[in-house]
C-alpha cells in the first residue's frame, strides 16, 4: 500500500475515533481531518492538497498528535492479572 493510502486510512481510523470519544473534539480538527481525507480519497498528492487548502503541514500535524494523545488518554488497558 502506498504511504499516502495507508495515511487516509489513519485518517479515516481517527475519524471514526473522533465519533465515539467522550471528550469534544474541537469542531475545527474535524472539519480540517474530513477535510484531508476526502482529498485523499480522490487524490494522494499531498502537495497539490497543502497549495489549495490554506492549512500548513504543521497544523495537520497538530491535530494527528492531539487525536493520538486523546485516544491514548482515554484508552483502557486490559491487563491479562484481571
Amino acid at each position: 500500500m502506498a504511504p499516502n493510502a495507508m495515511l487516509l486510512v489513519c485518517c479515516n481510523a481517527l475519524l471514526d475515533f473522533h465519533k465515539c470519544m467522550a471528550e469534544i473534539v474541537p469542531r475545527k480538527y474535524n472539519q480540517q481531518l474530513s477535510r484531508f481525507a476526502d482529498h485523499l480519497t480522490f487524490d494522494l498528492d499531498l502537495a497539490s492538497y497543502f497549495r489549495s487548502s490554506g492549512i500548513a503541514r504543521q497544523q495537520l500535524l497538530q491535530i494527528f498528535f492531539w487525536s493520538l494523545g486523546a485516544i491514548q488518554y482515554h484508552a483502557i488497558i486490559i491487563d491479562e492479572a484481571v
